[in-house]
């Protein structure tokens, strides 16, 4: 059998109370995100994924559900495992 790729997540959870930038870093890489008191964690979560989707360079892909994104490695193997997310 082959190797599984690699996966990570990250929660995003709570009510914002004033705007500002989240910064997220993803395989060295950081990825701005906008918040705003209107934003929700399904919200937050969706711009995450539409950011990794368009940054093509990045070793992973992104998928949401809720306010859950899961990072999962392009590459299958144990290397993937050691991807920083933060």
């Amino acid at each position: 059998g082959g190797s599984a790729a690699g996966a990570g997540t990250i929660t995003f959870s709570g009510t914002p109370t004033a705007s500002g930038t989240l910064a997220v870093y993803v395989a060295g890489t950081r990825i701005a995100l906008v918040i705003t008191p209107a934003s929700t964690p399904s919200t937050v979560a969706a711009d995450l994924v539409a950011k990794v989707t368009a940054l093509t360079s990045l070793p992973v892909t992104a998928a949401a559900i809720a306010g859950e994104v899961t990072l999962t490695a392009k590459n299958k193997g144990t290397l993937g495992n050691t991807l920083d997310l933060r």
